[in-house]
């Protein structure tokens, strides 16, 4: 039985995406509110969309906000009771919007739903009470992939949305773990299902510089994510092999394969702008 979804609103954030957000837009009922912020500030994108969609609403970001803040500016134009952060490279089954909302009826409380992900790797771990009984469809957890949240903006608002400092990687780990410290809900939806390619969801053409960008990106977060929720010594333990790593070949590949070397380049250079305390302020070259 299909349910009411106008207390949805999906948020989507794309940076150069315009061929690629058709495909999960197409897979979402056209009566459900879509935003999407365009993090590359595309008017054609803008245009493109709304032309084509009636549904959609395309925010031009102004300059590249990463993954979390882009999220965040689209979260502040939600009017509805419920909003559902999509990554570009997600595709709904038809009833997955109605399987969320019949469990955001039935949980008592709750700040984050989330689908069950068609063949992501669950860990024991990821479950905050491990639950063998394939009968329990609501299952508590302490991880969920950050590609499709199901937010109750009300008691998100308490913890505040994502930290903007995450440009990329670690926003939604840091979401989870304030959650759980504030004693706020998170529940998988195990009847809820979506497919999740696991690609980039960059147009091909700026995908290198992008992957660059990527590979800076996570290792600034990770050293931040740990100093910030365990200690200074604790975030250092969980990065110097990477650092190490990366010297060891970025010098390796310095004349024999230069992509490699660039990428080993990005996380050493990540790794020593996050030990430094500097912010993340590595963006893409892409003009």
């Amino acid at each position: 039985m299909s349910k009411d979804k106008s207390e949805i609103t999906i948020v989507m954030v794309s940076y150069y995406s315009m061929n690629l957000i058709e495909k999960p837009i197409n897979s979402i009922d056209e009566n459900v509110n879509i935003i999407v912020i365009e993090n590359s500030n595309s008017n054609k994108c803008k245009v493109f969309l709304e032309n084509k969609y009636k549904n959609v609403k395309v925010i031009l970001s102004e300059k590249n906000l990463g993954n979390g803040a882009g999220i965040n500016l689209g979260l502040r134009q939600v009017k509805t009771k419920y909003a559902f952060y999509l990554d570009i490279d997600t595709e709904l089954r038809e009833d997955t919007l109605d399987k969320l909302l019949i469990a955001s009826e039935k949980l008592n409380t709750f700040t984050i739903l989330a689908p069950f992900v068609e063949k992501y790797d669950y860990k024991k771990n990821d479950y905050l009470q491990f639950d063998k009984n394939k009968e329990n469809n609501f299952k508590p957890m302490r991880f969920v992939p950050g590609c499709a949240l199901f937010f109750n903006l009300k008691e998100l608002s308490k913890i505040n949305f994502y930290d903007e400092n995450f440009f990329l990687f670690f926003e939604e780990n840091d979401i989870f773990i304030r959650c759980l410290k504030n004693n706020h809900k998170i529940f998988i939806v195990m009847d809820a299902r979506i497919f999740h390619t696991g690609e980039t969801s960059v147009d091909q053409k700026y995908r290198f510089e992008v992957e660059l960008n990527r590979n800076w990106h996570y290792m600034w977060s990770k050293f931040y994510f740990y100093k910030k929720h365990y200690n200074t010594p604790i975030a250092y333990l969980r990065t110097l092999n990477h650092f190490f790593s990366a010297v060891i070949k970025l010098c390796f590949f310095r004349f024999t394969n230069y992509q490699k070397y660039l990428k080993y380049k990005n996380r050493a250079s990540g790794l020593i702008n996050s030990y430094l305390g500097k912010k993340s302020w590595k963006r893409p070259s892409i003009n």
